[in-house]
């Protein structure tokens, strides 16, 4: 495929061509693979929703302790965290 040099159409179907073919190198693995890794994603899944979970309580103690700041940040980064859970459910 041609360089897509500035182009953002050519650069988005480069970047769609790219992500198909890690697609079909998903449905390529071997079934001892993919066991290898749904347990990856499931271990992965869980710390994820660990993280989420902490990051909820500390935005509560924060937002208590008149840290209003503080406690949005955390909430923040603890909606991105959920986001990043929501992506792994679909890859899985």
């Amino acid at each position: 495929m041609p360089s897509a040099g500035g182009d953002p159409f050519l650069q988005s179907v480069q970047e769609l061509n790219q992500a198909m073919n890690k697609h079909k190198s998903l449905t390529q693995l071997s079934s001892q693979s993919l066991h290898a890794f749904t347990e990856a994603l499931s271990e992965g899944m869980a710390l994820i929703a660990e993280h989420v979970l902490a990051l909820a309580s500390g935005a509560s103690l924060l937002a208590a302790m008149s840290s209003p700041r503080g406690a949005e940040v955390l909430r923040v980064v603890a909606e991105e965290e959920a986001a990043k859970y929501l992506i792994l459910l679909d890859a899985a």
